[in-house]
């Protein structure tokens, strides 16, 4: 067990795409072979707010409901003080090139 998650429960996706983009795609796949309603992505802090708009975008939220957990008990991220270490800021200038980058390649909104 895991971080509180049966090993049983969890699935390992073969990935055709790369980024967050080709994990969503997969995870398609896999949602709709076994017909699941209902997905919970956990990710980075700062990922968060893409990997909520990409998953949203690629499973259609009128087929499946998506949710976001970001991992804050796992991740060295401090969202409330990201100004404050080389690691959060270079982050957050990572994820704003991310969103713009994937508002123009996939048509992903993540501000909308």
């Amino acid at each position: 067990m895991a971080m509180g998650v049966s090993s049983r429960r969890l699935r390992v996706l073969q990935l055709t795409l790369p980024g967050t983009y080709g994990e969503a795609i997969a995870t398609k796949a896999f949602v709709e072979e076994h017909a699941f309603e209902t997905i919970l992505v956990v990710t980075s802090p700062y990922h968060a707010r893409r990997s909520l708009a990409t998953f949203r975008s690629v499973l259609k939220p009128d087929r499946v409901m998506v949710g976001i957990a970001p991992a804050t008990a796992s991740s060295p991220a401090r969202p409330e003080r990201w100004w404050a270490t080389p690691y959060d800021r270079a982050y957050v200038r990572y994820e704003w090139a991310a969103i713009a980058y994937y508002a123009l390649r996939h048509g992903i909104l993540s501000w909308a």
